[in-house]
Protein backbone atom coordinates (compact mmCIF):
# COMPACT_ATOMS: atom_id res chain seq x y z
CA UNK A 1 0.00 0.00 0.00
CA UNK A 2 1.06 2.99 -0.92
CA UNK A 3 0.02 7.02 -0.81
CA UNK A 4 -0.10 8.25 -4.66
CA UNK A 5 -1.86 11.69 -3.62
CA UNK A 6 -2.55 13.81 -1.00
CA UNK A 7 -4.25 17.38 -0.76
CA UNK A 8 -6.42 18.86 1.90
CA UNK A 9 -9.18 16.96 1.77
CA UNK A 10 -8.03 13.34 0.27
CA UNK A 11 -5.52 10.83 0.81
CA UNK A 12 -5.16 8.15 -2.02
CA UNK A 13 -3.29 5.42 -1.99
CA UNK A 14 -2.61 2.46 -4.13
CA UNK A 15 -3.73 -1.43 -3.19
CA UNK A 16 -2.50 -4.68 -4.98
CA UNK A 17 -5.82 -6.55 -5.12
CA UNK A 18 -4.76 -8.59 -1.93
CA UNK A 19 -4.26 -5.74 0.28
CA UNK A 20 -7.38 -4.60 -0.25
CA UNK A 21 -8.97 -8.14 0.42
CA UNK A 22 -7.04 -7.82 4.16
CA UNK A 23 -7.89 -4.15 4.44
CA UNK A 24 -11.59 -5.56 3.97
CA UNK A 25 -11.38 -8.30 5.92
CA UNK A 26 -9.80 -6.12 8.69
CA UNK A 27 -12.76 -3.45 8.27
CA UNK A 28 -15.40 -5.82 7.74
CA UNK A 29 -14.43 -7.47 11.21
CA UNK A 30 -15.93 -4.78 13.01
CA UNK A 31 -17.06 -4.26 15.73
CA UNK A 32 -15.14 -7.19 17.59
CA UNK A 33 -17.77 -6.91 20.47
CA UNK A 34 -20.64 -4.51 20.81
CA UNK A 35 -20.64 -3.56 24.56
CA UNK A 36 -17.54 -2.35 26.84
CA UNK A 37 -14.52 -4.24 26.71
CA UNK A 38 -13.73 -6.71 30.20
CA UNK A 39 -11.54 -5.15 32.77
CA UNK A 40 -8.18 -6.36 31.77
CA UNK A 41 -7.31 -8.13 35.08
CA UNK A 42 -4.30 -5.68 35.68
CA UNK A 43 -6.12 -2.78 35.09
CA UNK A 44 -7.08 -0.74 38.27
CA UNK A 45 -10.40 -1.04 39.40
CA UNK A 46 -12.65 1.97 38.93
CA UNK A 47 -14.52 4.31 41.49
CA UNK A 48 -18.25 2.46 42.28
CA UNK A 49 -19.58 6.37 41.89
CA UNK A 50 -19.77 6.91 38.56
CA UNK A 51 -22.05 7.26 35.41
CA UNK A 52 -24.78 4.97 34.67
CA UNK A 53 -23.90 1.87 33.46
CA UNK A 54 -26.53 0.81 31.35
CA UNK A 55 -26.51 4.06 29.82
CA UNK A 56 -23.01 3.72 28.65
CA UNK A 57 -23.64 0.15 27.55
CA UNK A 58 -26.34 1.82 25.43
CA UNK A 59 -25.14 4.72 24.25
CA UNK A 60 -21.48 2.62 22.97
CA UNK A 61 -23.59 -0.08 21.18
CA UNK A 62 -25.44 3.02 19.70
CA UNK A 63 -22.05 4.58 18.08
CA UNK A 64 -20.41 0.87 17.04
CA UNK A 65 -23.54 0.71 15.29
CA UNK A 66 -23.07 3.89 13.62
CA UNK A 67 -19.67 3.11 13.31
CA UNK A 68 -20.29 -0.20 11.37
CA UNK A 69 -22.27 1.69 9.11
CA UNK A 70 -19.82 3.99 8.15
CA UNK A 71 -17.87 1.07 7.38
CA UNK A 72 -19.77 -0.43 4.99
CA UNK A 73 -20.54 3.09 3.58
CA UNK A 74 -16.79 3.94 3.42
CA UNK A 75 -16.30 0.07 1.49
CA UNK A 76 -18.56 0.20 -1.09
CA UNK A 77 -17.54 3.49 -2.18
CA UNK A 78 -14.40 2.52 -3.00
CA UNK A 79 -13.55 1.79 -6.58
CA UNK A 80 -14.04 -1.63 -7.61
CA UNK A 81 -11.80 -0.97 -10.59
CA UNK A 82 -8.43 -1.62 -11.57
CA UNK A 83 -6.33 1.28 -11.75
CA UNK A 84 -3.28 -0.73 -13.02
CA UNK A 85 -2.40 -4.39 -14.36
CA UNK A 86 1.26 -4.69 -14.47
CA UNK A 87 3.37 -5.57 -12.84
CA UNK A 88 0.34 -6.44 -10.78
CA UNK A 89 -3.43 -5.37 -10.52
CA UNK A 90 -3.94 -2.64 -8.00
CA UNK A 91 -6.75 -0.84 -6.64
CA UNK A 92 -7.37 2.84 -5.50
CA UNK A 93 -8.29 3.68 -1.75
CA UNK A 94 -9.60 7.17 -1.09
CA UNK A 95 -9.58 8.15 2.15
CA UNK A 96 -11.13 11.75 3.10
CA UNK A 97 -9.32 13.39 5.54
CA UNK A 98 -12.73 14.04 7.29
CA UNK A 99 -12.83 10.05 7.86
CA UNK A 100 -9.50 9.32 9.09
CA UNK A 101 -10.26 9.92 12.87
CA UNK A 102 -13.12 7.76 12.30
CA UNK A 103 -11.06 5.27 10.57
CA UNK A 104 -8.19 5.16 12.56
CA UNK A 105 -11.05 4.46 15.73
CA UNK A 106 -12.26 1.38 13.89
CA UNK A 107 -8.66 -0.40 13.05
CA UNK A 108 -7.95 0.39 16.65
CA UNK A 109 -11.02 -1.63 17.86
CA UNK A 110 -10.38 -4.26 15.67
CA UNK A 111 -6.98 -4.73 16.73
CA UNK A 112 -8.28 -4.54 20.63
CA UNK A 113 -11.09 -7.11 20.17
CA UNK A 114 -8.67 -9.72 18.44
CA UNK A 115 -6.19 -8.77 21.69
CA UNK A 116 -9.13 -10.09 23.85
CA UNK A 117 -9.93 -12.87 21.71
CA UNK A 118 -6.75 -14.35 22.15
CA UNK A 119 -6.60 -13.70 25.52
CA UNK A 120 -5.21 -10.43 26.64
CA UNK A 121 -1.58 -11.68 25.70
CA UNK A 122 1.77 -9.82 27.00
CA UNK A 123 3.08 -7.79 24.33
CA UNK A 124 6.69 -9.65 24.69
CA UNK A 125 4.74 -13.18 24.41
CA UNK A 126 5.92 -15.41 22.06
CA UNK A 127 3.20 -16.48 18.98
CA UNK A 128 3.87 -20.17 19.98
CA UNK A 129 2.88 -19.20 23.64
CA UNK A 130 -0.93 -18.22 22.34
CA UNK A 131 -3.35 -20.83 23.07
CA UNK A 132 -4.16 -22.93 20.45
CA UNK A 133 -7.71 -21.44 19.84
CA UNK A 134 -9.32 -22.53 16.34
CA UNK A 135 -9.10 -18.71 14.83
CA UNK A 136 -6.08 -17.50 16.97
CA UNK A 137 -4.62 -17.21 13.37
CA UNK A 138 -6.76 -15.19 12.07
CA UNK A 139 -6.62 -12.97 15.34
CA UNK A 140 -3.29 -12.62 14.66
CA UNK A 141 -3.97 -11.60 11.11
CA UNK A 142 -6.69 -8.81 12.43
CA UNK A 143 -3.86 -7.59 14.99
CA UNK A 144 -1.02 -7.36 12.83
CA UNK A 145 -2.57 -5.80 9.34
CA UNK A 146 -5.25 -3.30 11.62
CA UNK A 147 -1.69 -2.12 12.90
CA UNK A 148 0.20 -2.01 9.38
CA UNK A 149 -2.81 0.26 8.11
CA UNK A 150 -3.28 2.68 11.83
CA UNK A 151 0.65 2.88 11.65
CA UNK A 152 0.27 4.11 7.43
CA UNK A 153 -2.81 6.39 7.91
CA UNK A 154 -0.57 7.93 10.62
CA UNK A 155 2.15 8.59 9.19
CA UNK A 156 0.82 9.44 5.88
CA UNK A 157 -1.23 12.09 8.26
CA UNK A 158 1.62 13.03 10.15
CA UNK A 159 3.60 14.46 7.25
CA UNK A 160 0.68 16.83 6.47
Amino acid sequence: MKRISSDSEKLVFELSVPELQILTFVLRSYPMHSEAWPEHPNAPHPSPVGPDPELLTSELRDFKTSLQARVNSFLSEQSAETTKTEPTPSRQLVIQRNNADWLLQVLNEVRVGAWYALGCPDEDRELDAIPSKPDAWMQIMRIEFAAAFQGLLLHELELE
